[in-house]
């Protein structure tokens, strides 16, 4: 299991999506982090130009920090697509009832 499976505030979900939607939005997918307790992992959007940009999990803001403005490949879960994280937001909304 990947620590974004075990978050469980659909508004993460959301705000990921939203940086999505600014980054491609549809055709942008997104990679979430495979470290942390799957509170608010970081992730990186890849837009349709296969542009990498890296956010803080938290607050979700630009994680400026990265270096070269990406993650390491070993340290991200396989790519999602916009539908996936619609269903990730689906999964939080079923699992809270």
């Amino acid at each position: 299991m990947y620590p974004h499976e075990e978050v469980k505030k659909s508004d993460y979900f959301r705000k990921a999506l939203g940086n999505m939607v600014k980054h491609g939005g549809k055709l942008a997918s997104i990679r979430f982090g495979l470290t942390g307790d799957g509170v608010a992992p970081n992730y990186m959007i890849i837009d349709p130009q296969n542009g990498k940009h890296p956010f803080h999990g938290n607050g979700h803001g630009p994680f400026k920090e990265a270096p070269g403005n990406q993650f390491a490949d070993d340290r991200l879960a396989p790519a999602m697509s916009f539908t996936d994280v619609q269903q990730q937001i689906q999964r939080c909304i079923s699992d809270s009832k």
